[in-house]
């Protein structure tokens, strides 16, 4: 059974865009800011760790957020981008209530951006005994697994 409670990691489906459209493995944006979200019902109220990878394929972004929503609070971990390295941002966070939202943002200083992004990864710390781990542990082992996939006929 897989660990990663994501919709669809492949992008293809699940994702709502904001301001950004995913062609080719890259976000490509007309906007300073843009970003992607899913949005998710958990069985119960938990602790979650959230992670992505990304790679800058623009000199002009500056900022990447991610970030999970609970009701109208949106709790984020930012980080600078490095250049010409894929980079991963990773936040730990506690659910509030069952029905959350994902969030990826980008901030840039130009309107025309591109940015790779692959691996996200949206784990249960509880239901896989890891709690109480420090976000630089798990950040080292927990490996990336495909999240699950839906097709409603």
């Amino acid at each position: 059974m897989a660990y990663n409670i994501l919709l669809n990691t492949k992008f293809d489906t699940n994702w709502n865009f904001i301001n950004c459209k995913y062609e080719n493995g890259e976000l490509v944006s007309n906007y300073k800011v843009f970003g992607i979200y899913q949005e998710l019902v958990l069985p119960d109220i938990c602790k979650l760790y959230l992670r992505c990878s990304y790679f800058c394929v623009d000199l002009n972004i500056k900022e990447v957020k991610i970030g999970i929503q609970n009701k109208d609070v949106l709790n984020i971990d930012r980080k600078f981008i490095k250049q010409n390295k894929w980079q991963s941002v990773s936040l730990i966070d506690y659910t509030k209530q069952e029905k959350i939202k994902v969030h990826i943002i980008f901030e840039s200083n130009n309107d025309i951006n591109r940015i790779k992004i692959k691996e996200p990864l949206l784990v249960n710390l509880n239901k896989i005994n890891r709690s109480t781990w420090l976000k630089i542990i798990l950040d080292r082992t927990l490996a990336f697994n495909e999240g699950y996939e839906y097709s409603n006929i």
